[in-house]
């Protein structure tokens, strides 16, 4: 008697393109919002993210990480963007490990605005 298996071997498609945008609700301004982050645990996470993802992408794919954007003052109480900009500072600070950075906050007029 002959058996015959036959094995089906199933492959997630890997991305040509990742694009994480993270860290506006962390910067919400400490005791205001229950996802506030501390800056220097924000950082430590981007980078663990980056190490985690820079597997999924397929070889030759791009990981590209959105700082959080400009903060419009007026409408509310929980952010600010001088905070704001202390977490846009250590997200564009991947550029420095390689990875694509858009500086969101630049692009939405950034601090001259």
């Amino acid at each position: 008697t002959t058996t015959t298996t036959t094995t089906t071997t199933t492959t997630t498609p890997r991305p040509d393109l990742m694009v994480v945008c993270f860290g506006a609700n962390d910067a919400a301004l400490e005791g205001k919002n229950a996802a506030h982050v501390p800056v220097a645990a924000y950082r430590e996470n981007l980078g663990e993210i980056v190490r985690r993802l820079r597997g999924f992408v397929r070889p030759g794919g791009r990981l590209m990480f959105m700082t959080p954007g400009k903060v419009e003052e007026a409408r509310t109480a929980v952010w600010r963007n001088e905070v704001t900009k202390m977490y846009v500072d250590a997200c564009a600070g991947l550029a420095e490990k390689g990875v694509e950075v858009l500086n969101l906050y630049e692009e939405m007029g950034g601090e001259g605005d």
